[in-house]
């Protein structure tokens, strides 16, 4: 039987299949976006694409790309449509008549990400051996293990101690926790089930102390790329995942805000200060708050202030029409100069640019968009927002997809290595945490991806089972390719 061709990890069917049913998709939903923009339509067309090909994609990669394109198009593009119809108290925050300006620098920004990331994985090739097939060694699983706890200790200790020159140590550090928990679920190595439980759930209670759920979403959202990667769902299981992940999200942000303000105890009626609970008593009532929030989201009765408020949160695009108001109007582009100084944090310790690391954001949202913010607010112009705010916009379009062109290839490092050893699949999440977030400045990504790299590798030069695993080619069929390649239409027919 003659192989199957792959084309980006999909055959020719399957690239006609997907595409039919993004037109289908796309064509359902003209009255909604006809009258605004073609770009919304065409962003639903690549969502839809991307969607399908993450399930194909992820039987050979951690679909990190499908991930960072997913949520860029939430925050550039669906969100600023969404909340058109469903529009902030607060002026500020509507674009409204601007929104067709704003979706010709945005669209075209979605479609060059997407072909800076397929660009990088052009011709990667396939993985010579599946996690499937990999035994679990007791002394590598025993050091996972160690790195686990590691990030755990870290977390407490960050808390305890408040070093502000070191708290972004402790925070990569922490992340760790996930490494070593990753490691285990993509080698199969028994326990990862309960570990992962217990890992989530410090997640949850972290979240609750500190009333900011963005990190458990992540990670929630890191967790469901390995699971695809590791065991292979059915169509009907990876869609109908991220549906239910799409409908938890309004539950989630109601449970949210009502955490962070003063609300009716659910239990005995009484008006409670939430931030003079414990940890415990927080998350219980955070859990007793999310009960009724996902009763009221599947039977949409949802008040309209939370869903303003909600579609306000997602949001990035309110921030990126003020860029595009103010710049270069009021304010001259940058021509590179906040990507340079983004290099620059990013090579030098956070304790030699503390103030430069700290305040960066505020400086740029100041700037940029004439908006000053007070010392607990934080806010961005993401990494579309500081491409305008340098270049313009066809130039902010072209360095968007260099953006993405460029951490592609750093992924396609990882890639190559992961197809003959599964287990460096671990190593994505943490090194790329932030480079899937759209509303972090670049200065950020870029920081975190050094010095997360730099964590790894004193990790993988410390322990020495670790490091063996990782560098040592594993023992492949010699056939493993080519059933991987004569099996890809016969999958697609059965999933």
């Amino acid at each position: 039987m003659q192989g199957a061709r792959l084309f980006l990890f999909f055959t020719w069917r399957q690239w006609l299949v997907a595409m039919s049913i993004a037109a289908a998709g796309t064509a359902v939903c003209l009255p909604w976006y006809g009258f605004i923009s073609p770009w919304i339509g065409c962003t639903i067309f690549l969502t839809a694409i991307i969607l399908v090909h993450l399930h194909y994609a992820g039987q050979y990669i951690a679909p990190l790309p499908h991930i960072a394109l997913l949520v860029a198009a939430l925050q550039y593009i669906f969100a600023a449509w969404f909340s058109l119809y469903h529009p902030h108290d607060n002026p500020i925050y509507f674009i409204g008549d601007r929104l067709p300006l704003y979706y010709a620098y945005t669209g075209p920004v979605i479609l060059a990400m997407t072909i800076g990331f397929a660009a990088s994985l052009w011709r990667v090739g396939l993985p010579r051996i599946q996690p499937q097939s990999v035994s679990s060694d007791p002394s590598l699983l025993l050091e996972l293990d160690v790195i686990c706890l590691l990030g755990i200790a870290s977390v407490i200790l960050g808390n305890l101690s408040k070093i502000g020159g070191l708290a972004f140590l402790f925070v990569l550090l922490g992340n760790l926790r996930f490494v070593g928990v990753y490691g285990r679920m993509v080698l199969g190595g028994s326990g990862w089930q309960w570990r992962l439980a217990l890992v989530l759930c410090l997640e949850v209670l972290f979240a609750t102390a500190s009333a900011m759920f963005h990190n458990l979403l992540l990670w929630l959202l890191w967790t469901f790329a390995l699971w695809v990667y590791r065991f292979r769902p059915r169509m009907w299981a990876t869609l109908g995942s991220i549906a239910i992940a799409v409908l938890l999200l309004p539950a989630l942000q109601a449970a949210k805000w009502q955490l962070r303000t003063e609300a009716l105890d659910p239990i005995e009626g009484l008006p409670t200060e939430i931030a003079d609970t414990s940890v415990f008593d927080r998350t219980i009532r955070w859990v007793s708050y999310l009960v009724p929030s996902l009763q009221q989201t599947v039977m949409f009765e949802l008040e309209d202030e939370f869903v303003s408020e909600m579609g306000m949160r997602y949001n990035q695009g309110w921030i990126i029409n003020r860029v595009m108001l103010f710049t270069p109007d009021y304010e001259p582009y940058a021509q590179g100069k906040t990507l340079v100084s983004a290099i620059e944090a990013s090579l030098l310790p956070r304790l030699i640019v503390e103030e430069k690391a700290k305040s960066g954001g505020r400086e740029n949202m100041e700037k940029f968009t004439g908006l000053a913010l007070d010392e607990n607010t934080s806010m961005n112009l993401g990494f579309a927002g500081e491409m305008y705010a340098n270049f313009g916009e066809t130039g902010g379009i072209i360095g968007c997809g260099i953006y993405a062109l460029f951490f592609g290839l750093l992924f396609r490092i990882i890639c190559k290595r992961a197809f003959t050893n599964p287990l460096w699949w671990c190593l994505v999440p943490f090194i790329f945490y932030s480079a899937v977030k759209a509303e972090d400045d670049i200065a950020f990504v870029l920081n975190w991806t050094v010095k997360g790299s730099i964590v790894v590798a004193f990790i993988i030069l410390a322990l020495p089972n670790f490091r063996r695993a990782l560098f040592r080619p594993l023992e492949a069929p010699t056939n493993s390719v080519l059933l991987n390649r004569e099996s890809a239409d016969e999958a697609f027919a059965s999933r």
